[in-house]
């Protein structure tokens, strides 16, 4: 059952169903709506949309269509909801699949993306968790949607996302030079939670090959989310 929410976004106040059943509303989410950037007119596409705030949020900036995507087809019906309840249904379409595969010879100004990173391997279910594994090393997603999103992007296309440092960033920030220029424009540190602690190990691991960042603070650890704005070369 999905609780209903008045979350402000920047100067919005935007009304959000948020399911327990789905993708949390995370303070890297909230992070990401509050940093992008959109033109009027512009057409933009949300990849892994979650409770669609990412979509609300380009629409209200001026965005002429947004175009969205989720894996989770629980998520899907919970973006569609709160499209609605943002009296926004008519710019916002959602499309269960993964990452780009729905938007097929289609062409977007922006692309905002939110991907599964935590190191680990990708499932398929239970559905809660179809949001959180990113492969191996975190990267296989990030990295199939940054060697497929030329040929989605306009000229002078941007493409922003968040990424947790625990996920191979130096990897990440690698497959993003060779076609992109790229800087960080916002930053959050997050505390570990049973996401993380359930690949503890792993994530030790990949700290002692330089793989992953984290650090203690008060004596938790915690590891940052970076926003990136990238434009094609």
């Amino acid at each position: 059952m999905a609780k209903t929410y008045n979350i402000p976004v920047r100067n919005f106040k935007l009304k959000l169903a948020i399911s327990e059943a789905g993708f949390p509303l995370s303070p890297a989410s909230l992070l990401l709506a509050n940093n992008f950037k959109i033109k009027k007119g512009e057409v933009a596409c949300d990849i892994g949309t979650g409770c669609g705030i990412q979509a609300i949020t380009a629409a209200k900036l001026g965005a002429e269509k947004i175009y969205a995507s989720d894996i989770n087809p629980h998520d899907c019906k919970i973006a569609k909801k709160n499209a609605g309840l943002n009296k926004l249904s008519k710019k916002i379409s959602i499309y269960h699949g993964s990452l780009l595969e729905p938007f097929t010879d289609l062409k977007f100004d922006v692309v905002i993306a939110n991907l599964p990173q935590t190191p680990g391997k990708i499932l398929k279910s239970p559905p809660k968790l179809l949001g959180y594994y990113g492969g191996d090393d975190g990267t296989d997603l990030v990295r199939e949607v940054i060697k497929d999103l030329p040929i989605y992007l306009n000229k002078n296309g941007r493409f922003y996302f968040q990424w947790g440092q625990i996920s191979n960033p130096k990897r990440v920030e690698k497959e993003l030079q060779k076609k992109f220029t790229f800087k960080k424009i916002a930053m959050i540190s997050a505390p570990f939670g049973f996401i993380e602690f359930e690949v503890i190990d792993k994530l030790l691991r990949m700290q002692k090959e330089n793989k992953a960042i984290f650090y203690k603070k008060s004596g938790v650890l915690h590891y940052n989310k970076v926003i990136f704005e990238c434009k094609l070369k």
